[in-house]
Parts: C-alpha cells; sequence; structure tokens
C-alpha cells in the first residue's frame, strides 16, 4: 500500500511487560506494524493512563513525533513524549480505541451524505491547521485507511509517517514514491513533492470513496473516479483534477464551501420534500 525509497530493517518487536524509559511505560500488547514501524498500547505508569506507543528503527518516527507536536488540534492525537532508547525512536501519544473510514467501508459500504459532510469539514480543518501553521506541513498521506472513528464518534487522523515541512520540500523525489496508491495526486507519480493541491487530492480522492464505497487503485486513479454531479459533486471533482492547477489552492475556502453546504443540508431536512431536492442536487453519481 505504502512504499518508501529508504532501506527497512525489521519491525521492533516488544513483548508484554517491557518496560521503557527507565520503567515509565510498560508493553501490554501489538495493536498494529507497518513497514517502518510497530505500534503497542502501553501503560504509562507516571499519569496512569494507556497511551499508543509507537517504535521503530528510522527517523520517521522522529519525524512524525515532531509534526505532530507542532499542531494542536481536537482531531489530531496528542504527543507525550518521544525519545531514543536503544537505537530506536519512541512516540508517546494518545491511545484512540476505534475503527478506521475504511473498516467501515468494508462494513457497511458507503456513508450517508450527512455524515460525509461532517467528515470533509473535520478532515478540511485537520488540513488548514497543517497549511497554516507557524511551520506549514504537508500531511502527505491522508486515506481512509488513516482516519479513526472512537467510541464516542470522534474523529482522528492517526498518521504522520511521511508529512514534511513545506519549507524543506525537495525539488524532486526519487522513487519510489511515499503514499498510498490510489490516494497519491497523479503529479507524485512523476517526482513532484508533496504539496497543499496533493493534499487536497486526496481529501477528494478520500471523500469520493466514502461516498461510493469504492477504493480507487492504480497511479492513474484519476481514470478510476465515478463522475459527480451536483454542489458537492462538482467541487469533489475538481479536488481530484489530476492537473494541480486545476485544483483549490486553499484548504480554508473549501472548509467554508462544506459548512455551507453542511448548513443547507440541515436546514433541508426539516422539510421531506425540500431534503429529497436537496440530496438530489448536493450530490448524485452518474
Amino acid at each position: 500500500m505504502t512504499t518508501s525509497s529508504t532501506p527497512r530493517k525489521p519491525v521492533p518487536q516488544l513483548s508484554p511487560g517491557t518496560l521503557l524509559r527507565a520503567g515509565r511505560y510498560s508493553i501490554e500488547r501489538l495493536l498494529g506494524s507497518g513497514g517502518q514501524a510497530a505500534v503497542y498500547l502501553a501503560t504509562d505508569r507516571i499519569r496512569r493512563q494507556l497511551v499508543a506507543l509507537k517504535v521503530g528503527f528510522t527517523d520517521y518516527v522522529r519525524d512524525e513525533g515532531w509534526y505532530m507536536s507542532r499542531v494542536s488540534h481536537p482531531s489530531i492525537p496528542r504527543v507525550y513524549d518521544l525519545f531514543e532508547e536503544q537505537a530506536r525512536w519512541h512516540l508517546v501519544m494518545d491511545f484512540i480505541d476505534g475503527v478506521t473510514l475504511y473498516d467501515e467501508l468494508c462494513k457497511g459500504g458507503a456513508f450517508k451524505l450527512s455524515e460525509v459532510l461532517d467528515f470533509a469539514v473535520i478532515l478540511s480543518e485537520v488540513l488548514e491547521a497543517l497549511h497554516t501553521c507557524s511551520v506549514p506541513i504537508i500531511l502527505g498521506d491522508l486515506t481512509p485507511y488513516n482516519v479513526l472513528i472512537d467510541l464516542a464518534d470522534c474523529v482522528f487522523v492517526i498518521d504522520f509517517g511521511i508529512a514534511q515541512s513545506e519549507l524543506k520540500t525537495p525539488s524532486r523525489c526519487l522513487w519510489p514514491i511515499q503514499g498510498t496508491r490510489g490516494f497519491l495526486a497523479p503529479e507524485r507519480y512523476e517526482g513532484v513533492p508533496a504539496s497543499r493541491r496533493a493534499d487536497i487530492y486526496s481529501l477528494g480522492a478520500t471523500l469520493h470513496c466514502l461516498l461510493t464505497g469504492e477504493i480507487p487503485e492504480g497511479p492513474a486513479a484519476q481514470f478510476y473516479f465515478r463522475q459527480l454531479r451536483g454542489v458537492l459533486g462538482w467541487l469533489i471533482m475538481r479536488m481530484v483534477s489530476p492537473r494541480p492547477d486545476s485544483r483549490p489552492g486553499n484548504v480554508t475556502r473549501l472548509k467554508w464551501a462544506f459548512k455551507s453546504l453542511r448548513l443547507c443540508y440541515w436546514r433541508a431536512e426539516r422539510s421531506r420534500w425540500l431534503a429529497r431536492w436537496f440530496s438530489r442536487h448536493l450530490m448524485h453519481a452518474a
């Protein structure tokens, strides 16, 4: 799903009961692992609470902790600690007990229009917080796999593994490109670095996926997108345009567009006839 240009070492394996940071953190169980790191459920013995502890040999874990700690937003897990021990980086953050949007798609299919508008507002707010912080950050990999819904129906973006500072973006990227196939902007496959418009493309691809229940695949993902009609459909199709200059360039304006659409939808729900009319004109799949 995600590729990397850095040679990988084996993902660290920690047994339950392993103590880290001079005994402060006690490993409970493995939550998941990927190519660069493993995430464990651990107990913070000082705060007396469960935390998620990410462990990896590469600097990706260090960089992820740095970027996450630079932004404060309710949908971004809080970072409590970042340290190096035994030649491995350890990132301690909020433990989010929930399921991914991808899991929900597999279980129930496409989301309701009202739910997609809620996700659109929240995810655009996350991108806005990243793009407008003191050191602008490019997320680089916004997908249904990296968005969690907890038991209270709160939404969290959980993977900042390939995030990067806009000020340090290289002029050219080497193959293989990092990111999730189908959600990467087409120019990324040509070696063009991640950008704000590339993040907006990933957001559009994610919303398209939630509306249709279809997972885009392949580097030429724009050819896999089913055409959407109506106001919301037109906006999403602009976001997944293969040409970067044809996409919206300002995520703040996108956020307000989504908020306006959501407000109109809420008001339309007061009338059954108006709700049917609004749903038909707000989003219609061809």
